[in-house]
């Protein structure tokens, strides 16, 4: 432990906590502003944007002044880049104020906020460690880490609570308008979220009592020539950082990918549900860097000092982590059913007045037969089957007139009595599908005789 007087001579910064109250608090309310212009100016991409804003400001908050520019950036970034997770998972859960609030909603959302805000101080501290070449031990590091992940942990889940409670209050007892309410209480969580985060992160390391030199007392650490960086723990992060761009481009613009790879494997698994071939995507991409990570820290560990890099492996670790984490996620109602309507809008969407192109017909099947899957999901029969036929009324497709339709929905529906629209059904494949008339006419009277055919069977 140190003294006072070495704490003052060696440029030990004190008094973290305030800095990050102060820091995080601030960005909140920037962040604050961004998002009411983006929900004014219908602007989906600058409302995330403004989440990573505010995280961004806080780090570097917490650090500018007391480090030299550099490191303060490399903060700066950790925590814009960790936020980006904030700005995913709150908007999913301001989805269940669709239905009332109840106490099972408040404890889900406030859960979702904790994780969303652990992470994002886990990914901050991570980058703490880096722009610090002080905190270089093993054990410091893990520390630090830890304690970003808890104390935002922490104030995420009061903040998410408190949020959702508050609007409940403003809305049903108050009566205050709907818009007022949700924007007093949803600004009053985040804002609790933020600056208690920033200021239990503070606390974590100004207990630690580590040596973070201000640039100005000239300080620099001799390294032995024998210390080495794990390059392996290098490559965990980068290919983490990958990771989540290939999410970016793929899942949470709700979109999948179509290259022969991905494709291959869900074949072989047999995934046929769009939201879990995103699960299988997302577990493709997350887990790489999760195990070249882990591999990196034991490598470490029993190198006995002779490699450096945990920031750097553990960075890989979290990133793959948190992608793993969002593969179970997307199965968690209501993100489940917000992707897979996203998906088959974004479908729909992207061939909208390209009837000539040879996936139009595919694009047009797969797209309301993802609906329809979400209304049977939520017992809506009759949705269910106006979406059956319309896929029906694809033009079809090389793909589709060769090995015909899938049949799942509508042996969901056949299930469910529906034995009429699954007939129609049959009809309009008729139209695309001549090499399996023969199929269709067996599978019709099947039907009418009240026996749910084996349709794979059929079809091979």
């Amino acid at each position: 432990m140190l003294d006072k007087k070495t704490m003052k001579k060696t440029g030990v910064i004190n008094g973290f906590a305030l800095r990050g109250a102060v820091g995080f608090g601030s960005g909140n309310l920037i962040a604050y502003l961004v998002i009411i212009l983006a929900v004014v100016l219908s602007l989906e991409a600058v409302l995330f944007l403004g989440f990573v804003i505010g995280g961004a400001i806080g780090g570097g908050f917490l650090c500018w002044g007391r480090m030299d520019i550099k490191s303060s950036l490399i903060v700066a970034f950790g925590f814009g880049l960790g936020f980006i997770i904030v700005s995913v998972i709150i908007p999913f859960s301001i989805l269940s104020l669709n239905t009332a609030v109840s106490v099972t909603s408040v404890v889900w959302n406030a859960g979702s906020w904790g994780i969303a805000f652990g992470v994002a101080g886990a990914i901050g501290a991570i980058f703490l460690c880096l722009g610090v070449k002080e905190i270089t031990d093993f054990y410091s590091v893990v520390y630090i880490v830890i304690t970003g992940a808890i104390g935002f942990c922490i104030s995420g889940t009061i903040g998410g609570a408190i949020a959702f409670v508050l609007f409940d209050i403003m809305n049903t007892f108050i009566e205050l308008r709907m818009e007022i309410a949700f924007g007093l209480a949803f600004f009053i969580g985040l804002l609790i979220a933020h600056v208690a985060g920033g200021a239990l992160f503070g606390m974590g390391i100004d207990s630690t009592k580590k040596i973070i030199i201000d640039s100005r007392n000239q300080y620099q650490i001799k390294e032995s020539p024998s210390v080495e960086r794990s390059g392996l723990a290098v490559f965990a992060t980068i290919i983490g950082i990958f990771g989540i761009i290939f999410a970016a481009i793929f899942p949470f613009r709700f979109r999948l990918p179509q290259d022969f790879v991905f494709m291959t494997t869900i074949e072989l698994l047999g995934v046929s549900e769009v939201i879990k071939q995103a699960a299988v995507f997302l577990l493709l991409v997350g887990l790489p860097p999760l195990v070249v990570g882990a591999v990196a820290l034991v490598r470490i560990k029993k190198s006995q000092g002779k490699l450096f890099g945990i920031s750097w492996a553990l960075g890989g670790v979290i990133i793959g982590l948190i992608i793993t984490m969002f593969s179970l996620l997307v199965f968690v109602s209501p993100i489940s059913r917000y992707f897979e309507v996203k998906y088959a809008n974004a479908l729909l969407e992207s061939v909208q007045g390209q009837e000539g192109n040879w996936n139009y017909g595919n694009v047009i099947y797969d797209a309301n037969i993802i609906l329809g899957r979400v209304a049977l999901k939520e017992n809506n029969i009759q949705e269910a089957k106006h979406y059956l036929l319309e896929a029906g009324k694809t033009p079809g497709s090389p793909q589709l007139n060769s090995f015909g339709p899938s049949m799942g929905l509508a042996k969901e529906l056949l299930k469910k009595g529906e034995r009429e629209v699954v007939i129609e059904f049959f009809q309009l494949c008729a139209k695309f599908w001549e090499m399996g008339r023969n199929h269709l006419n067996d599978w019709t009277t099947m039907v009418k005789q009240g026996v749910i055919p084996d349709f794979n069977k059929g079809k091979k």
